[in-house]
């Protein structure tokens, strides 16, 4: 049907994988990005931001934007999902950082995750890879934000400088999960967030149309009649209007109705059939659009006539405020308001207006029964509306007092009640069920609030929730969930409120959590209505409530300016309790020995304000002693740890170690006494000596235990005192005495493994020579020079051996009486070898006999052919040489000539001038005698044997 590149609209509403357009929408989101940008271009910090939109809200196609103009700048960027494989990805991924190279990671959360976490909130830390995704998020942040301090995740943090993180999140994942859980990373006030992005989840319809366009124009070739084709603008506002019934006007619900619409319109249907998927049956289906949309029309057939209302159609610039304030007069009566600085609060109400952007100016197209003086200039003439809308909206005006009926009525049973309380306050957090209400638990800005929702309509409920109340107050606790503070709402249709302030106020009196000097009424605040106010706040509630369905200003709700005020008050009695540790890059345990010696001396550091405060607490908290795990859980029951800057529990046991107040006892800690305190300072004078001398070793096969050591110079300390100041004093300078030789040590351990990594490769060369030449053993050291020494002798032994591989086969065939592996097994043995005068003689003595076994094997070849010659033709096998010497006396012919003519074996040619040369005779009687020999058979004629 359409010439496109692709299909304009994914059809699961989420990003194209190879995207034309371009995201609308976000130029103020943009901004702040651009920001964080110069930011990390102009310094070498590392900055996490987080963007924050709820599920289907643009996240992903946010990030887009931000990866395009990533790259424009030539800004290098990863970016990976918040799945359970989250920490490989982004491991793997930053593997190619380098020192100095600016770094966009853009973190996407999974919509898996968002599932999860919109249907359990807290609870979805209970699936195993929520929960895994959760930790390898902080895990990597926090690695990425302070690189230094995490190696072990890194690997080589010097490289991880100037990095951006952004990562996209939903409320439910970002505020309900993360800002509880690990509140020192996702917190904007207490944690390692620099800034926070929340996304304008409003979508007006102008918007919605706008993206159509841009997509349309992106994806589509063909040459199109408007920029809208081929939808139309009652189409879209159909899609919209639906979206609205659905309460889903969300870009990706919407892109999803768009999907649908264009599939069906490629298939020759269109809208009737979307309607009918969505429930929506209309029986005049050739004015479906004009019933789904609620837009106006200036041209209607005579036919549907009475199906139609006349109205005014007028088109306002939304720059004209004037007449955008006349408008509201009417949008107000339906709920809604158009707010003259606030493009997107200008939408779409079905029957009522639109919004479209028309060459870059927001119109706002208005329907309104009459011709209004005070938008004449721009009223465009009559139009019409369908006046039997299915789906429009309902006038609020006439249902106002149903409303209220069905509220009021709703508010007389206690559960509903107090649902609606909740609604009102906006609380959102662990719901804990309690005997008489609800009671809500959650990390509001690192604040540990318990919000109680009390509803008594028996008398002697005040009881029980006087013993609840005293439990939570004691023991500072609502089951698992420590509290800062209590902001209480105690309603009953049986008890007088003065009757209920008595009973309960008693409780405000005693001690914050059984152990502060403070008393529980500067952290319990109480909201106590009784019969006698029960029904007053009844109607204050439905008046709120209906204000606000109207889009009147709802004023001031006395429960409500409660909560603020009381949170108000609660927090500056919190902050009272809480700590920071100011340090510069120095490492957090010397930075805590530097405040424990301020503190030891009677100052006050910086940040440390509340610090005896706090102890004092502790203190009449431990009985005896702790164990550390159930120490570290006390101190995060008692004080606001969420809100301390740089300090966890364990720093502050350690704190109270070094200043004296507790004495560590294996993995217990003990009150100060003067017994544990000797016994203390003595363990931390034996751990100091330990460093007086670093040795480094290994094992060797030939020469046993190989050992380096160095002496340090460790500080001297005496380990007298007299109180718990002077051990205090001990304890700091021991502490920094143990943490200077500590990190000489690991300096001179460095050196001193150098030196043995070097000498374990000389062992190992001296090694593979003893395996080669055991007895050498005794010669060898830990010396290079002598490494040397046994290598050139192994040289020297391994071409003796390969010479008298070829030597031995020649000598022991001629019978030499000679064992080259018996001189060497004895010249090993000696200090000094003198391999190499052996090798240079077994050189001579291998030319010599080689000489001598070629003469032996020519000797024995001549031997071979007399033998045959004589057997051939003296018909003789044995005894050759008597036999030749004998045929000699009788032919009275040489020996010497007779063998050399032998020497030659039979058939043989004969040269005269050689054998006279050979016999030492002359060629004359040498002719003679073979004349002879022939005669006799011996030779031929021709002198041939």
């Amino acid at each position: 049907m359409l010439n496109i590149t692709d299909s304009p609209f994914n059809p699961s509403g989420v990003t194209h994988l190879h995207r034309l357009h371009r995201a609308l929408g976000f130029d103020k989101e943009l901004a702040q990005i651009a920001d964080l940008f110069d930011l990390v271009a102009k310094t070498r910090n590392n900055v996490l931001a987080v963007v924050v939109a709820p599920y289907g809200y643009g996240k992903s196609e946010f990030l887009d934007e931000v990866q395009r103009e990533a790259d424009s700048r030539g800004l290098r960027t990863i970016r990976v999902a918040l799945t359970h494989t989250f920490k490989e990805d982004v491991l793997r991924s930053l593997q190619e950082k380098r020192q100095g190279e600016p770094l966009l990671v853009l973190i996407d959360e999974a919509d898996e995750l968002s599932r999860i976490a919109a249907m359990h909130r807290l609870g979805a830390l209970s699936n195993d890879e929520f929960r895994q995704a959760v930790m390898d998020l902080a895990s990597i942040v926090r690695a990425l934000l302070e690189p230094r301090n995490y190696p072990h995740v890194l690997k080589n943090p010097e490289n991880y400088d100037r990095v951006l993180v952004i990562a996209a999140l939903t409320p439910q994942v970002y505020y309900t999960i993360l800002k509880n859980v690990v509140p020192d990373v996702f917190d904007l006030t207490t944690g390692r967030v620099y800034k926070e992005i929340v996304l304008d989840t409003r979508y007006p319809f102008w918007l919605f149309v706008e993206m159509v366009a841009s997509r349309l124009d992106a994806y589509i070739r063909a040459k199109r009649p408007d920029k809208l084709w081929p939808f139309t603008l009652g189409e879209l506002a159909a899609l919209y209007n639906i979206a609205m019934k659905k309460g889903e006007v969300s870009p990706r619900y919407l892109l999803k109705l768009a999907a649908r619409l264009f599939e069906l319109k490629n298939k020759g249907k269109g809208l009737a059939e979307l309607a009918e998927e969505e429930g929506i049956y209309i029986q005049k289906k050739e004015l479906v659009e004009y019933i789904l949309s609620g837009l106006p029309t200036i041209n209607i057939e005579e036919k549907y006539i009475d199906i139609f209302k006349k109205k005014y159609l007028y088109r306002i610039p939304f720059s004209d405020k004037e007449a955008v304030a006349a408008v509201n007069r009417f949008l107000k009566l339906r709920g809604g308001e158009i707010k003259p600085t606030d493009e997107r609060s200008a939408s779409y109400e079905p029957n009522l207006y639109y919004t479209i952007m028309e060459n870059g100016e927001l119109m706002i197209y208005f329907v309104h029964d009459e011709v209004l003086e005070e938008l004449r200039e721009y009223l465009l003439g009559e139009a019409y509306v369908v006046s039997g809308d299915v789906i429009s909206a309902t006038d609020r005006r006439e249902d106002t007092y149903r409303i209220s009926k069905e509220l009021l009525a709703k508010l007389q049973d206690p559960q509903q009640f107090l649902n609606e309380i909740e609604k009102i306050l906006d609380l959102n957090g662990i719901k804990i069920k309690i005997c008489c209400g609800k009671a809500i638990w959650y990390n509001n800005l690192g604040f540990r609030e318990l919000i109680l929702l009390i509803y008594l309509d028996k008398e002697n409920d005040i009881n029980n929730i006087r013993s609840f109340m005293s439990k939570i107050i004691a023991e500072g606790a609502l089951e698992e969930y420590p509290i800062d503070y209590i902001i209480a709402y105690i309603f009953s249709n049986v008890l007088l409120t003065d009757e209920l302030e008595a009973s309960i106020s008693q409780l405000l009196k005693i001690s914050w959590k059984n152990l502060y000097i403070d008393s529980a009424g500067k952290y319990v605040y109480l909201n106590i209505y009784g019969a006698d106010k029960l029904d007053r706040l009844k109607t204050d509630i439905v008046k709120f409530q209906i204000d606000r369905i109207l889009g009147r200003d709802a004023g001031p709700l006395e429960m409500l300016e409660n909560l603020k005020l009381y949170r108000e008050k609660a927090r500056e009695n919190v902050l009272k309790y809480t700590l920071a540790l100011r340090r510069g890059k120095e490492r957090k345990e010397l930075s805590l020995l530097k405040v424990a010696e301020q503190l030891i001396s009677g100052e006050v550091p910086e940040g440390m304000a509340a610090y005896h405060r706090i102890v004092d607490v502790l203190i009449r908290g431990i009985e005896n002693d702790m164990h550390e795990k159930e120490l570290k859980t006390f101190i995060g029951r008692l004080f606001p740890v969420n809100l301390w800057r740089d300090l966890r529990e364990d720093d502050l046991v350690t704190l109270m170690v070094y200043t004296g107040y507790l004495i560590p006892r294996d993995r217990v800690y003990v009150k100060f006494n003067m017994e544990d305190a000797r016994r203390y300072l003595e363990a931390l004078s034996k751990e100091l000596y330990a460093y007086s001398e670093i040795a480094v070793s290994f094992k060797s096969k030939i020469f046993g235990e190989i050992k380096l050591s160095k002496k340090l110079d460790v500080e001297k300390i005496p380990l007298e005192f007299k109180d718990a100041k002077e051990y205090a004093a001990l304890v700091v300078r021991l502490k920094k005495a143990l943490l200077a030789a500590q990190q000489e040590a690991v300096a001179v351990r460095g050196e001193l493994e150098q030196e043995l990594r070097a000498k374990k490769d000389l062992v190992g060369i001296l090694e593979k020579l003893a395996e080669r030449m055991p007895q050498r053993i005794k010669y060898m050291a830990l010396d290079e020079k002598i490494a040397e020494r046994e290598s050139a002798i192994l040289k020297a032994v391994d071409e003796i051996t390969e010479i008298w591989k070829g030597l031995h086969p020649l000598a022991r065939e001629l019978g030499k009486a000679i064992s080259v592996e018996a001189d060497l097994g004895i010249l090993l043995n000696l200090p000094e070898p003198w391999v190499e005068d052996y090798l240079a003689t077994l050189r001579l003595y291998s030319v010599k006999l080689r000489e001598e076994y070629e003469a032996y094997r020519k000797d024995s070849e001549r031997r071979r052919r007399v033998a045959e010659w004589v057997k051939v033709r003296l018909g003789a096998s044995d005894g050759v040489d008597e036999v030749l010497k004998k045929k000699s006396e009788e032919l009275q012919v040489p020996y010497r000539l007779l063998y050399a003519i032998a020497s030659r074996g039979p058939g043989a040619e004969l040269d005269p001038d050689v054998l006279a040369s050979e016999a030492s005779m002359e060629v004359r009687l040498v002719s003679k005698y073979l004349d002879l020999l022939a005669e006799k058979g011996l030779v031929a004629k021709k002198y041939v044997s």
